[in-house]
């Protein structure tokens, strides 16, 4: 469901950190009777939901390593708000880069019905040294499908050399991580 969002912002081992995830909520389904637990049932758990918040999809990049400063997400329009980014340190810059490229995204998932929507903001960029103080992100549509919402956000870097700009080295340095779930 996140798929197009995360490109570029994952590590090796994603794909069997997200197992052990989804093993973890399905042994949250306490109202299925053993072997018919399911993901579904185990998110109306309130601690599936804290598992989901704060996934990181490149450990190498945990989000909160990279964004030091408040962001907000409203319930109902998707819109992301991130606040405080003209303050010195407010993303920590790896060496190289000139620019950083953010994204938000919101995907429903029923993962009872196997149904996923994700709808994407634009993507903003800023030169390091912003004096842009905020940045929303909001994607022009919210998702149709009925299930739960996941809001991600996504930080890559960017180097500008000679007026061309080119992605920041690999996946190291950029970030995805699942900020909110509703």
């Amino acid at each position: 469901a996140v798929a197009e969002i995360i490109s570029g912002a994952s590590d090796s081992e994603l794909n069997t950190r997200v197992n052990k995830l989804m093993f973890a909520v399905k042994n949250l389904d306490k109202k299925s009777e053993h072997g018919k637990r399911n993901v579904g049932m185990g998110l109306l758990n309130p601690q599936a939901i804290e598992l989901f918040k704060g996934f990181n999809f490149n450990k190498e990049a945990p989000i909160d390593g990279i964004l030091k400063v408040p962001y907000l997400v409203e319930n109902g329009t998707g819109r992301i708000t991130i606040s405080r980014l003209a303050e010195k340190g407010a993303i920590k810059f790896p060496k190289g880069a000139t620019h950083v490229c953010i994204r938000g995204g919101w995907a429903r998932i029923d993962f009872i019905e196997k149904k996923a929507e994700l709808k994407t903001t634009e993507v903003k960029l800023l030169p390091k040294n912003t004096k842009q103080d905020s940045v929303i992100l909001k994607p022009k549509t919210p998702p149709k499908i009925k299930g739960k919402d996941f809001f991600v956000l996504k930080i890559g870097f960017i180097q500008e050399q000679g007026g061309k700009q080119f992605i920041l080295g690999d996946n190291k340095y950029n970030s995805a991580a699942v900020i909110e779930v509703k």
